[in-house]
Order: structure tokens, then sequence, then C-alpha cells
């Protein structure tokens, strides 16, 4: 069995109050895992979204999203601004 780094954010939070966000799973190097790795994990983890990051030739990095039951296309910006804005942070916080 193969180990991922992943966190949990929660974004959208009420000031500092802890557990108040909109929780989703980020896997910080995503290379390795093909779309139906990505489906199982997103289903495993059961949150709203769960985003993959992996490397980009056209961007410092390049997201995808799953729900527990399919891949979410970026264009649909209203669903997909909250599980971009947390592949953003846990990308700026791996360095």
């Amino acid at each position: 069995m193969s180990a991922y780094a992943y966190r949990i954010v929660n974004v959208f939070t009420q000031g500092r109050a802890v557990l108040s966000g909109n929780p989703l799973c980020v896997f910080e190097r995503a290379q390795t895992l093909d779309a139906e790795s990505m489906q199982a994990l997103a289903l495993q983890f059961n949150l709203s979204e769960t985003t993959f990051i992996l490397p980009s030739e056209r961007a410092s990095a390049r997201v995808r999203i799953f729900t527990p039951g399919y891949e979410m296309p970026l264009r649909d910006i209203r669903r997909s601004a909250p599980p971009t804005f947390a592949a953003r942070w846990a990308w700026a916080a791996t360095g």
C-alpha cells in the first residue's frame, strides 16, 4: 500500500472558531495517482470535495477536484472556488 501526503483544510471558517468551515482534503503531490484512484480516495474521505495538486507545464501547479461521486470541472467556478482556495493554501504551505 502506498502512502500519500494530504491535509484536511477548513475554508471559509467563522473567525477563529475551530471546526466552523468547509472541510476539504488536499493531496499535495498527486502525480502518481490516476483518475480512478483519485475518485476512490474522494469517496473514501467522503468530504464535499477532495483536491489533487499536480505538476503543470503552463503554471506553478494544476489542480483536479473530485466529489465523492464525480470529477468537478474547474469551469464550475461557484463550486470549484472553495477547493481551489484550499489547494492554493496547501501548495503554499508545502514551500
